[in-house]
């Protein structure tokens, strides 16, 4: 287990980022705090994925607003393989949706193996 223990903000974004880019194609998980209600948060991810066989695929253009959004707001697009898709019918049809992960609060990051923890006392 490494543990993730910067006092900036932005040094410990990146070694955050790092940690999850560590996965490469294969899928980890993160732990975070929502930003909206507070509430803790579990996902599964994947990144590179081109081609999902659910989820939209992000357009070039989209693709680049949402690379320099994240670089503004200090979070990261990932995959999340988890999340359900239903059809009108209330049935589930697939799984994976683009979400952003918000690095400031991110608490525990697990990818290949290795387990990445953030003390407490640093996430807001």
């Amino acid at each position: 287990m490494q543990i993730i223990n910067t006092k900036s903000n932005a040094a410990r974004a990146r070694k955050i980022k790092k940690a999850i880019l560590s996965a490469g194609n294969s899928i980890g998980s993160v732990t975070f705090v929502k930003r909206s209600d507070g509430s803790m948060r579990r996902m599964t991810y994947r990144l590179h994925c081109a081609n999902p066989s659910f989820a939209k695929k992000p357009t070039s253009k989209g693709h680049l607003k949402a690379v320099a959004r994240d670089s503004d707001n200090m979070q990261m697009t990932v995959l999340d393989v988890n999340h359900a898709i239903h059809n009108k019918k209330g049935h589930i049809v697939g799984r994976g949706a683009w979400k952003c992960v918000p690095l400031e609060n991110v608490v525990r990051v697990a990818a290949r193996g290795k387990i990445f923890r953030v003390p407490v006392g640093l996430v807001k």
